[in-house]
């Protein structure tokens, strides 16, 4: 075991060296990363015990927080727009001393559990803003392979080792999940709260503490200041729990006790997201939002200039190709389960698989849900029901391939489309790079020096480059959005111009176009060198001024 742990450290060590010499994170974070898990899945084929298990369980921990911590500290800036605005608004806590002094939307001034925590973690490890949510990199990446390790071996009736290391590994490298722990927003940190609840609640129908329950009422408080949509996967994990105690109280007998207690959740969490929903004003910008849709027709626009990367459809497949593998096994493992007589702490898991995989398909009708935040709530939790679902099966019946070959396999392919998916790097091949380079970086922090007015530039420039503190309005130079122009093949009407000439696919932000992404047909930078004057170049960022216009 030390010795295949020794060469998993090796390759992943090499993955991250060379990230750092080619100064790209595609595809050596990958191929390290990927070697070492391989090695990883190797031990897992061998039944583990105790000792082994630790072992493997602390380097799978390290390498999941090593992976996250080096994507977010890699870039010049941080991972993603939103990102952008939270390090904004924590700056101004920071300096305010309150959430109250903050340009936060509504929802984050009032209920402003992210923001604080933060917070607190920016003063106690005396760093800036953007800094700060490396905490967010670190308790993300633990807290998916403590918590999937930690269900598994509550909820599997044998194996229990083998099968808590081959969730701890799996849950480490969910796609989604490697996503928010180096583009950290408040959906993260409430995704492992909600893994905890539900933790919690499987200890509590087991053994009845009263430590449990008042666990479960201080991680449903926790989820409701953190995110806005926390309590709803909360209440219909909860609704599809009792549907299922009724269903197989037929058949079984389930603990009155642990009825009461589900009933009593359902109840608690519903006022709760009531409050929620009522004091932070959430529900009425719903409603205006839903109005407004209504009562407006959005025309798409094609770009004439520009043309996808790749087929809009593959973009879909590919981007949620990971999600779907896993609800299609863990569809397989729920079926099987439901069946087999499952225990009240396994109708639990049951009852949080089905509310993950409803609100994911929801998202092709309600904006707000979607495979991409279902699989950030609830990967691990469908990790954990697939391999439930095995030991359970090899419990019940005797089969030729050892247990732990199976759960070895079942967990590389998951590793495999996990590590295949554009969410797996911010800067994937093909896809817009979610970053700002160094030279990059170097523009726009000229720019915000020396330049006044308005500046034209794509839509990732316009949202990321603003210094933390500052929020977008208040910018001077204020940052426009040149897409509209630059994907039709046309020059901004505008004084000042700052293309990355670098970039080889650009998001489109709020525009609607077929594809969320574009690869311009044009060279912008060869049409601006003849007609605007080149004031700076960085080599990754450039700088025009036209000299013709006065604003």
């Amino acid at each position: 075991m030390k010795s295949a742990v020794s060469v998993a450290l090796l390759l992943f060590s090499l993955g991250v060296i060379a990230t750092i010499q080619e100064g790209s994170l595609f595809p050596w974070i990958i191929l390290g990363t990927g070697a070492a898990l391989a090695v990883l899945c190797g031990c897992i084929a061998i039944n583990l015990d105790r000792s082994a298990f630790g072992i493997l369980l602390g380097t799978t921990l390290m390498f999941a927080v090593l992976y996250r911590v080096h994507i977010f500290t890699f870039p010049a800036s941080l991972v993603g727009i939103d990102s952008h605005d939270f390090a904004i608004w924590l700056e101004q806590v920071l300096e305010s001393g309150g959430l109250q002094g903050t340009s936060a939307a509504g929802f984050y001034t009032d209920a402003g559990g992210y923001l604080t925590l933060n917070a607190i973690g920016a003063l106690l490890l005396g760093v800036g803003s953007s800094t700060a949510f490396v905490l967010m990199s670190v308790i993300i990446g633990t807290g998916t392979v403590l918590f999937g390790a930690a269900l598994t071996y509550r909820l599997v009736p044998m194996f229990n080792y083998t099968s808590a290391a081959a969730a701890a590994t799996a849950s480490g490298f969910i796609a989604a999940s490697i996503r928010a722990g180096y583009w950290p927003i408040p959906q993260s940190l409430a995704a492992v709260f909600f893994v905890s609840f539900i933790f919690v609640l499987t200890a509590y129908v087991d053994n009845f503490d009263s430590r449990c329950l008042f666990l479960s009422l201080l991680l449903l408080i926790a989820l409701a200041t953190t995110h806005k949509l926390a309590l709803i996967f909360v209440v219909v994990t909860l609704f599809y729990v009792i549907v299922l105690i009724y269903l197989h109280s037929i058949k079984q007998k389930v603990p009155r006790r642990a009825i009461n207690s589900i009933c009593g959740m359902v109840l608690l969490s519903g006022i709760l997201l009531y409050t929620q929903m009522s004091s932070t004003g959430y529900i009425t910008s719903i409603v205006y939002r839903v109005v407004a849709l209504s009562n407006v027709s959005v025309t798409q626009i094609t770009p004439t200039a520009a043309v996808p990367p790749m087929d809009p459809f593959y973009i879909g497949i590919h981007s949620t190709g990971y999600a779907l593998v896993l609800m299609s096994i863990a569809g397989i493992g729920w079926m099987f389960l439901a069946t087999q007589r499952p225990t009240p702490e396994q109708i639990i898991l049951l009852g949080a698989a089905s509310a993950i995989v409803t609100l994911g398909f929801s998202g092709m009708i309600v904006k707000e849900f979607g495979f991409r935040r279902a699989m950030d709530y609830g990967g691990v939790v469908l990790v954990v029901l697939i391999l439930t679902s095995v030991v359970t099966l090899y419990d019940r019946r005797a089969l030729r391939v050892p247990c732990s070959v199976s759960m070895a396999g079942i967990v590389a392919i998951l590793l495999i489309a996990s590590l295949a998916a554009p969410a797996a790097t911010p800067d994937y091949e093909h896809y817009p790079r979610d970053y700002l380079t160094s030279s990059e970086y170097n523009a726009v922090t000229f720019a915000d020096s020396h330049v006044t007015g308005e500046v034209h530039s794509d839509f990732l420039t316009t949202r990321v480059g603003a210094p933390a503190g500052l929020p977008d309005e208040q910018r001077e130079p204020t940052y426009q959005s040149a897409d509209s122009s630059h994907f039709n093949g046309k020059q901004v009407e505008g004084k000042y111009v700052l293309l990355r000439p670098t970039v080889d696919v650009y998001d489109t932000g709020p525009l609607p176009t077929e594809a969320p992404m574009y690869r311009l047909t044009w060279d912008p930078e060869m049409a601006y060198n003849k007609s605007y004057h080149r004031t700076y170049s960085s080599g990754g960022g450039v700088i025009y001024t036209n000299q013709t216009t006065t604003s």
